[in-house]
């Protein structure tokens, strides 16, 4: 694999993970994401039709919010974990339980107005194409790679691991303010303890 674009939109990066004359999307950022994704696009002359595969690693609305415009645009399959396909084509906004002080008290904000949340943070249903169900190579797509399953943030979180040793982690660790300036624990996960197993899975590849 060769020509990796990191794309910042808002919280969330997006990676585009070049093959030959194809590309591999990992997430596809929030709700209003699309516009300022695909004029990053122009800037490094990539067609959208390039684009043959978009992995969500887990499906929360800041990452797999602009999902549905890139897909209509693009052309390309969309693999989710199987756990949370239905959460995709139901446009379902989840936020986990939060891992510190600050972000139990958002968890508890966020519980006692659910309608402002769906407000702020909906996005549009997308039916995937491709359910993942455990570890998956990536060659049949003509990327030299594979997903592997990395639960902990979510109970389907996913991973995206290239041969030439890049990791794609979702939010399986983090590294922006306010929550750290460096990758650390994330802020939310639905179950801690598989988060440090997770990562074991990464490091040994």
């Amino acid at each position: 694999m060769k020509q990796t674009h990191v794309i910042p939109l808002g919280f969330t990066n997006v990676y585009l993970v070049g093959a030959h004359d194809r590309y591999l999307l990992v997430d596809g950022g929030g709700p209003n994401s699309a516009g300022p994704f695909f004029k990053k696009l122009r800037r490094l002359n990539i067609e959208p039709a390039q684009i043959r595969l978009l992995v969500i690693t887990h499906v929360h609305f800041d990452h797999a919010g602009g999902v549905n415009d890139i897909k209509a645009k693009c052309g390309c399959q969309v693999a989710v974990h199987r756990t949370e396909a239905p959460l995709l084509a139901g446009a379902r906004v989840v936020i986990p339980p939060g891992t510190n002080i600050v972000t139990r008290m958002l968890c508890r904000l966020a519980d006692r107005h659910p309608g402002l949340i769906e407000k702020l943070y909906g996005f549009k249903a997308v039916e995937p194409d491709i359910l993942v169900n455990g570890d998956m190579d990536l060659c049949d797509f003509g990327f030299e790679g594979r997903i592997i399953t990395t639960p902990g943030h979510t109970p389907g979180s996913l991973s995206v691991l290239t041969e030439g040793g890049e990791a794609f982690v979702g939010d399986l660790a983090v590294n922006y303010y306010p929550f750290g300036l460096g990758p650390i624990f994330p802020p939310f996960a639905e179950n801690p303890d598989l988060v440090f197993q997770s990562w074991k899975r990464v490091i040994q590849g």
